[in-house]
């Protein structure tokens, strides 16, 4: 659900929104996702963190939306859960097609920058 509000939208609901131009990741939401996922897949705190490769306080505190996680551990527990992030800007396709043309192996692009 996306409630207008001017020119901004926010997705209410969603981990991730935009509000007055600044994308937010709301930690607590996906705290929840996780916990969710987890106990969905009936396993514990310790046993996702092995899979994962991280420390079970990992788990602790993503589930509770703590902000200093890093993100490569976040993105450890999200592979074992099959949890996919969804990039989003305005200009992502152009992105896309910038490393479509630039072919395998160059993910800069070939701008330089």
């Amino acid at each position: 659900m996306t409630v207008a509000r001017g020119e901004r939208n926010i997705a209410v609901g969603a981990a991730i929104f935009r509000l007055m131009g600044v994308v937010v990741l709301d930690l607590s939401r996906i705290g929840s996702m996780v916990r969710f996922h987890r106990k969905a897949a009936g396993i514990s705190r310790m046993s996702l963190a092995e899979l994962a490769g991280v420390g079970k306080t990992v788990i602790f505190e993503i589930e509770h939306g703590k902000k200093t996680v890093r993100l490569d551990r976040l993105a450890a527990v999200l592979n074992v859960l099959n949890i996919a992030p969804r990039w989003e800007s305005p200009l992502m396709s152009r992105f896309e097609e910038q490393l479509h043309l630039a072919g395998p192996g160059n993910e800069e692009g070939g701008d330089g920058a």
